[in-house]
């Protein structure tokens, strides 16, 4: 298989707080990945390089390890590589493996549920799928694994639920996979946050362009949903279809959207605030990431097509935050028909650029690759768009 044929893709790493501790770079075992991929990277993410303790995960290439791992950008305290089952048994990998820790390298193992994962003289962390970690082991190996000097790393939690779990039994690092577990849960987010509420409300006081109160829309996937819902009123008289948030804004006006925020604001003082949000995390980043997607898959996109492509990545989770059907949501809502078939049947460009983002959640390397061969998007401006939009959603998470 051609070197850098599929794509990396890359998870952001929760700490039981659902803050950021790290970054999980994800490959094909079968392939070599070019290295030159990964100092545009470190450029991109040098506000977590330079934290201390986040961890860059890798799926481990032997390849590497024959080479020294020359042009590894990150700091070796901060990457960790994570060794498959097969790997772990092979004595000569493991056994280089103990050598390049000696420069500073962390090593992971997968570890099978109903095992008990314990530190050796390479490995210093356990990955585990969460569900299946749930389901088989037992309560006293878990005891037993918390006073051990081993982190525990939880993979594919869908819930909060699980997420909770996972927390209680001191993982360090955790990642989401599907969030469909998330649909009829307990967890859902409260709306927007204040700090957004209270930025948009100065802005419109303010008289500020209409590009600046796009930006901080941005930032809340639920208030966007619910500005056009109001938009679509009947009140509004609208007899046009929504194609951007700028537009929306342009037809409520600005008295009308002030007054609304205003109301918000009252209903948030009754809420009160909700904490850090993986649903809203991953809507941001999925709208950032078609937006820049947007520009390798159309031919001159236009600044439109760029903005409908943040829409519909931004939306694409409203049947999760809502709680409901994604075509009753579309109902409420005048989107174009080109938004329409998007978000519902996953047809059209932006379909097709929605369904790539969702294989890449879901490392579908395969289903991935067709994709990407079909819109001509290279793996390396793939992974590089991932970086960016991560970059965009912690500034983002760190602003609000």
């Amino acid at each position: 298989m051609a070197e850098g044929h599929f794509p990396v893709f890359i998870q952001p790493v929760y700490d039981r707080h659902l803050n950021w501790n790290g970054f999980n770079l994800v490959f094909r075992e079968d392939i070599s990945i070019a290295e030159s991929l990964f100092s545009p990277l470190a450029e991109e993410w040098a506000a977590f390089v330079s934290t201390p303790g986040f961890k860059f995960f890798f799926s481990l290439n032997p390849g590497w390890l024959q080479r020294g791992m020359p042009g590894m950008p990150f700091p070796p305290d901060q990457v960790a590589f994570i060794l498959q089952p097969g790997q772990a048994l092979d004595g000569d990998l493991t056994a280089r493996c103990g050598e390049i820790k000696t420069k500073g390298f962390r090593f992971a193992a997968v570890s099978n549920a109903g095992t008990i994962p314990s530190r050796n003289e390479v490995t210093s962390i356990a990955v585990l799928a969460a569900a299946e970690a749930k389901e088989k082991i037992p309560d006293g190996v878990w005891r037993k694994m918390e006073q051990s000097d081993i982190k525990l790393f939880a993979t594919g939690i869908n819930s909060m639920a699980l997420f909770k779990w996972c927390a209680g039994k001191a993982f360090t690092f955790h990642t989401f996979a599907s969030l469909d577990g998330f649909q009829n849960g307990n967890d859902q987010p409260q709306g927007a946050s204040k700090p957004t509420l209270m930025k948009l409300l100065t802005l419109v006081t303010q008289d500020a362009e209409t590009h600046e109160l796009e930006l901080a829309l941005r930032q809340e996937p639920k208030l966007s949903f619910d500005l056009l819902r109001l938009v679509n009123s009947a009140s509004m008289g609208l007899r046009t279809k929504v194609s951007s948030f700028g537009h929306a804004l342009t037809i409520l006006g600005r008295r009308q959207l002030q007054r609304w925020l205003q109301l918000l604001m009252f209903a948030h003082q009754k809420e009160g605030a909700s904490g850090p949000s993986i649903l809203m995390h991953r809507a941001a980043t999925r709208g950032r990431l078609m937006e820049l997607l947007a520009k390798s898959a159309a031919q001159s996109p236009s600044l439109e097509f760029q903005e409908q492509a943040f829409m519909v990545g931004i939306f694409s989770l409203l049947d999760i935050l809502m709680n409901m059907p994604m075509t009753d949501i579309l109902k409420t809502l005048l989107l174009t028909d080109s938004l329409d078939a998007a978000l519902s049947r996953r047809e059209g460009l932006l379909g097709e650029m929605l369904k790539l983002v969702e294989s890449a959640e879901n490392l579908d390397f395969d289903g991935a690759a067709q994709i990407m061969d079909k819109l001509k998007i290279s793996p390396e401006a793939f992974c590089q768009a991932q970086a960016a939009a991560l970059n965009w959603t912690h500034k983002l998470n760190v602003a609000g």
